[in-house]
């Protein structure tokens, strides 16, 4: 959240889970400083929503199936250059700490955890990439009804023709060509492999919305185009990417434009300020959300980073205990 050109972390959590996550954080960052914060959407300026101030947000949504991942942080590393990791939030960090006084931008991440069933639909695409037949789970009451129509119809074929049916096991098939792996392309390969590398970790249901609003003397419209420019960083063409969802997104065309943008932004405003998430989502792994959302790395120098002037020290040892 940049709030006036001050860059601030926040995680919003059930009040159960605060040790946990600060336990998590402290053994990556053991010099953080954490504390509990007011919730910035409970305090918009006044009048935001007035004919003084300008509001421009939307709704992320994928341009492909979730399978697809998105560019990661182990793709963000450049051999050749002195510093070879290229953090992504660089740029993220830049446009927050330029804001100025009475504007504000609100990026939410919002992920919740989800069954291991996810990756069906990944397996079911990378059998259709390599061209390999998919065999249909049956449940169990299904095959027991199945194994007992086949064994019936055996009984009847034995009493009529005199002789046993061959059953299906005994049945010699041809055997098909289990897959086209060896016939796709150097990068049709990789895609695969990207998929499968996808589906190897754990999966959130994940939403993403941001906001941008300021006084209408210094909203800039360039600093929308920054926002989508760290999301497009994240884009592989031959895998998946970010893209506005025009349901959602403030703006309007033909008829009435004026009063469809105003009402836009409310929904905007609304969504943002609640963290609605009853839609369904898409599903990020571990790696693609730390890639997105993390903490800075030391080469980031964005002039209004927040950072710990002072560290809190232990007791000395000489000192006497009561």
């Amino acid at each position: 959240v940049g709030l006036n050109g001050q860059i601030h972390f926040f995680i919003r959590i059930p009040s159960y889970f605060r040790n946990m996550v600060e336990a998590k954080i402290y053994a990556q960052y053991p010099k953080a400083e954490i504390e509990e914060a007011e919730d910035y959407v409970n305090d918009p300026p006044p009048g935001l929503l007035s004919k003084d101030w300008d509001l421009w947000g939307t709704v992320l949504k994928l341009a492909k199936p979730d399978p697809y991942p998105i560019r990661t942080y182990n793709q963000f590393i450049d051999i050749q250059s002195l510093q070879p990791f290229i953090d992504p939030m660089a740029n993220l960090m830049e446009v927050l700490s330029k804001l100025k006084e009475g504007e504000q931008i609100w990026v939410q991440i919002l992920c919740r955890p989800v069954a291991d069933d996810w990756k069906d639909a990944g397996e079911a695409l990378i059998d259709k990439l390599i061209g390999r037949a998919r065999k249909k789970k049956i449940g169990l009451v299904r095959e027991e009804a199945h194994g007992w129509v086949e064994a019936i119809r055996a009984v009847f074929h034995e009493m009529l023709w005199s002789k046993v049916e061959e059953t299906a096991a005994g049945k010699k098939e041809e055997a098909g060509m289990p897959s086209l792996m060896q016939y796709l392309s150097p990068g049709e390969k990789e895609v695969v492999e990207s998929v499968e590398k996808n589906l190897t970790k754990k999966g959130f249901q994940t939403k993403i919305q941001w906001v941008y609003f300021g006084r209408k003397d210094i909203f800039v419209k360039t600093t929308v185009g920054a926002i989508m420019g760290f999301f497009n960083q994240f884009a592989a063409l031959d895998l998946n990417s970010f893209k506005l969802n025009r349901k959602y997104s403030t703006v309007g065309y033909y008829l009435f434009k004026e009063r469809r943008r105003d009402l836009r932004k409310r929904v905007m405003l609304k969504l943002c300020r609640e963290r609605s998430f009853w839609e369904k989502g898409y599903v990020f792994n571990t790696e693609e959300l730390a890639t997105i959302w993390h903490f800075p790395m030391i080469a980031v120098e964005a002039p209004m980073m927040p950072s710990v002037a002072a560290r809190k020290g232990g007791p000395p040892p000489e000192l006497p205990v009561i």
